[in-house]
């Protein structure tokens, strides 16, 4: 129980300390959604959550227009976005200009899953899913059922696992990122440590 009191201490801390750095763009996005009222700065700078709202929508038309296998890897960051362009301009009037993909701006989805949906299709996110959802699995099983140092291993496959998961909510499909070192470093760890399910 101090154990478990001890992390969940921890998990707070973490959380006032992430809410308390981002407080800024929390209150811009309360803005957006229109809980409080708007600031001309919301018209004209781009802000982070309303800008990835905007991404995400522009996603997630795309993937509606092409469910099976997307429009192609990496064309929701170049052409595919041109079609809902108008429509997410008006149903996102008070987001600013900047904010929305352009020839100069190639935001891309900015949304790991979303971004699966829209280049991939529902195939490509359940290949994403299936790979992240395996690794977990074998993380799980060498942390509850592998001798100590086993069950170390796969309890840190299982916490990068979850991290990079997590962050790619908030990151694209893109090669050459540390979440994407972080997330093959947690696999293979995962691998590795299911493998050694059988020496102990």
């Amino acid at each position: 129980m101090r154990r478990a009191a001890a992390i969940a201490a921890l998990l707070a801390l973490v959380a006032a300390g992430t809410l308390a750095m981002r407080s800024t763009e929390l209150d811009q996005f309360l803005r957006f959604l229109g809980v409080k009222p708007a600031q001309e700065e919301t018209r004209t700078q781009v802000q982070t959550y309303s800008q990835r709202t905007v991404l995400a929508y522009i996603g997630l038309r795309i993937w509606l227009d092409h469910p099976a296998a997307g429009v192609g890897w990496q064309q929701s960051k170049h052409e595919a976005y041109k079609p809902y362009l108008a429509d997410a301009r008006r149903r996102f009037p008070d987001t600013a200009p900047r904010a929305f993909p352009s020839p100069e701006h190639p935001w891309g989805v900015q949304n790991a899953y979303v971004q699966a949906l829209a280049d991939l299709g529902a195939l490509g996110l359940a290949v994403l899913l299936g790979l992240l959802g395996s690794g977990l699995l074998l993380a799980w099983r060498a942390a509850v059922r592998g001798p100590p140092a086993v069950a170390a291993a796969g309890l840190v496959a299982a916490g990068w696992l979850l991290v990079a998961t997590g962050v790619l909510n908030g990151l694209g499909l893109v090669a050459g990122i540390p979440v994407d070192a972080l997330l093959w470093l947690a696999l293979g760890l995962a691998a590795a440590a299911a493998g050694g399910l059988g020496d102990g």
